[in-house]
């Protein structure tokens, strides 16, 4: 009974922290490469672009891994313990079953009662940052026309809820996808969602291209990736600032990165543009209650 009883504290605790902040969104992002030979030929692209991660930085994370979640409004970590109820032991001051009471409980309880309709216990409200099964998704069409397109290669797409605050104080979200070359991908980066007068994304999002590594130094400084996915990271935390890959299977050839601020309007689709690659963005007013 004790650790049913820390598992439901847990879990208001969760709901209520979560719904403190009625400013709350629901984001939807594709990142997706754009493969033009023309521009590929015709573009010079620089070699000497500086990456960096932000001093913090947010990570996005499965519903799986919610017992090492962290709360973003308290930072604090929920520790959810979750119960077998069927290995529970019986209690020796009752020992008549909650699931299956006996006839003497039934004909004790007033026919009122046995009457009333059964409550429905709501759904769990996601937490912030975690991720949202494909049924939430609203971009689903788009990400099917981008597939049917050769020259179109989706790298992410992901959906979560968060609450929105002014550039100042919201966090940098790592974004990672495509194909996975070692210790890096193919997409990584980050993306702030913030809110002032308007919406706004700013986008620090960069595109590899990788070649086997022989031995060859590489041409670009890439930042090693945080690696405590469900926390925050911050500047104190141990990960070195740059990995020239030598160790690695993989050397990064070439980085572009689409670097872009965009003021947007809750519930439009907005298309952050680049020569390599692009970003459809949804972003939507949720009400919490």
């Amino acid at each position: 009974m004790h650790h049913l009883k820390k598992t439901l504290i847990a879990s208001l605790f969760a709901a209520c922290s979560a719904s403190a902040d009625s400013n709350w969104y629901q984001v939807e992002m594709i990142v997706f490469a754009h493969h033009d030979e023309a521009a590929e030929a015709e573009e010079n692209w620089p070699d000497d672009v500086v990456l960096n991660y932000p001093a913090r930085v947010k990570m996005l994370f499965d519903a799986i891994a919610l017992p090492n979640a962290v709360d973003s409004e308290f930072n604090t970590t929920l520790d959810v313990e979750v119960p077998n109820l069927l290995e529970l032991p019986p209690s020796e001051e009752n020992s008549t079953s909650l699931l299956s009471p006996s006839s003497e409980v039934i004909a004790a309880a007033p026919m009122a009662l046995l009457d009333q309709p059964l409550e429905e216990t709501p759904a769990p409200l996601p937490l912030p940052f975690q991720r949202l099964e494909d049924s939430a998704k609203q971009l689903r069409p788009a990400l099917q026309h981008l597939r049917r397109i050769d020259r179109y290669k989706p790298l992410f797409h992901e959906a979560w809820q968060q609450p929105l605050e002014s550039r100042r104080r919201s966090p940098d979200i790592l974004i990672t996808g495509g194909e996975e070359y070692g210790s890096h991908f193919e997409l990584e980066g980050t993306v702030k969602i913030s809110v002032e007068r308007y919406l706004h994304i700013d986008t620090d999002l960069w595109l590899h291209r990788f070649l086997p590594n022989f031995g060859q130094q590489s041409t670009f400084q890439v930042p090693e990736l945080p690696s405590r996915a469900g926390s925050d990271l911050t500047s104190a935390d141990s990960y070195s600032p740059f990995s020239f890959i030598v160790n690695e299977p993989y050397s990064v050839s070439r980085t572009v990165t689409l670097r872009q601020s965009r003021r947007m309007r809750s519930g439009e689709i907005h298309y952050l543009d680049h020569p390599l690659f692009g970003v459809i963005v949804l972003v939507t007013p949720l009400e919490r209650d």
